[in-house]
């Protein structure tokens, strides 16, 4: 995931990885059935793009 958004000279990686690690732990793992996110809180992370729909 992480190679997505990082550059062909590799070396900003570590700018981006907040980003990734949250779009990991929003994301549906086949293995626990949820997202992480939702196992730990009980509830998916709100995201502003939901506060305008």
């Amino acid at each position: 995931m992480l190679r997505m958004f990082v550059s062909e000279s590799h070396n900003a990686w570590d700018l981006y990885l907040p980003r990734v690690i949250f779009a990991y732990r929003k994301s549906f793992h086949e293995a626990l059935g949820d997202s992480p996110s939702f196992r730990i809180y009980g509830r998916d992370p709100v995201l502003q793009l939901d506060w305008q729909s």
